[in-house]
């Protein structure tokens, strides 16, 4: 029985392979990225490589160069931020923004150097494609969406928000949704999409990165090595070395690498409609979802009107072992959004691992725990 229910925050099972391939890079291979020749030299070389095109590929981006590595998500958050020219500039985001993208735009509106407005949604924070065009500005310099709610599932429609925002930069927070949900940039045409490698993606933790348009929009945000031109003491000025100093997370690509190769297919959607559907008609529960199942992605969120939720939390895990998170889960705008601040919710976030006996569990052990 798979009682995790916390995929959102990292996700549990990862495919066999991937401990297999972390521990061999451990114990057989002796090197590092970029810096010497030897044949492991070569290898992780190939192997960075390799993994860039499968994220390539994943995102139909023709370019793999422009594939950066960081250690996770809010690294190349904060590289992008940091790394534009965004003085006196006026950013548009989503209601439903992780802290990763909400600390950084508040840290720079403080200092005086932006201004950041929230887009218009419905109450589960699906973005008014309508309304955009109103809240742009002549010195809107960039948009930046939450592809998928860490907080409700709730799935943005990156297509037609495109086409309203027209030629304004576009920044996709994928952390949630790379792996779940196809991202077609051939089509987007984005300038940045952030990743991290731990969540839907179901590599190990410490990796993650962006893809990024046009680097020369964008300045380095750490200095140092990258075994490239080290005659210089200046930082490359070409992707992916300008944005990759010091020595990589090698095992976390050869983790991610090995993952990226074994992603199972998503099967369980109309076994978690199910469930949501049963909490929300025939339960006590208050469930945060989608309005439109259609924009339902594979986290949703609860509350009981009397019961508190840390006492629900508990009790699901000392007396059945089910994994969930409660809290604000790093999302407050999203919480004030959707009317669960500052207490929160009780977050349940699946895996393609969820069979349907797994799902129908949860929702009998819920049921029972509402009396």
């Amino acid at each position: 029985m798979n009682t995790y229910f916390d995929n959102a925050a990292t996700s549990f099972p990862k495919p066999k392979q991937v401990s297999t391939a972390i521990s061999n890079c451990l114990e057989n291979i002796a090197g590092s990225y970029g810096r010497g020749s030897s044949t492991n030299n070569i290898s992780i070389a190939q192997t960075f490589f390799d993994t860039r095109e499968q994220l390539a590929n994943l995102f139909n981006i023709n370019d793999s160069s422009k594939i950066i590595f960081t250690l996770n998500a809010t690294m190349a958050m904060n590289t992008i931020l940091f790394g534009l020219n965004l003085k006196n500039r006026h950013i548009l985001i989503s209601p439903m923004e992780h802290n990763c993208v909400t600390r950084p735009l508040n840290y720079l509106q403080q200092k005086g150097i932006i201004n950041y407005d929230t887009l218009p949604a419905d109450t589960d924070g699906f973005i008014k494609i309508n309304e955009i065009k109103q809240l742009i500005k002549p010195n809107t310099a960039l948009v930046i969406i939450n592809h998928e709610s860490n907080i409700n599932g709730v799935v943005q429609n990156l297509t037609e928000i495109k086409q309203q925002i027209k030629d304004i930069p576009l920044l996709i927070d994928a952390s949630q949704s790379a792996g779940h949900f196809q991202i077609d940039n051939q089509i987007l045409d984005s300038d940045f999409i952030v990743f991290t490698g731990h969540k839907a993606l179901l590599g190990p933790t410490g990796i993650g990165g962006f893809y990024i348009k046009d680097q020369n929009k964008v300045s380095s945000f750490i200095y140092g090595g990258t075994g490239s031109i080290s005659e210089s003491l200046n930082m490359p000025e070409f992707t992916p070395d300008k944005f990759e100093a010091g020595t990589p997370n090698i095992i976390g690509v050869y983790g991610l690498n090995t993952a990226l190769q074994n992603l199972p297919e998503y099967k369980n959607n109309q076994d978690i409609y199910n469930f949501i559907k049963e909490l929300k008609y025939n339960t006590d529960y208050k469930v945060y979802s989608a309005n439109d199942f259609s924009r339902q992605g594979f986290v949703i969120s609860i509350t009981h009107p009397t019961k508190s939720i840390t006492d629900i939390h508990n009790l699901l895990q000392s007396k059945y072992n089910i994994i969930s998170r409660i809290g604000l889960h790093c999302s407050p705008l999203a919480h004030q959004h959707i009317n669960t601040y500052p207490t929160g919710t009780i977050r349940f976030s699946f895996s393609a691992y969820h069979r349907k006996e797994d799902i129908e569990f949860l929702l009998s052990i819920l049921k029972k725990l509402q009396d």
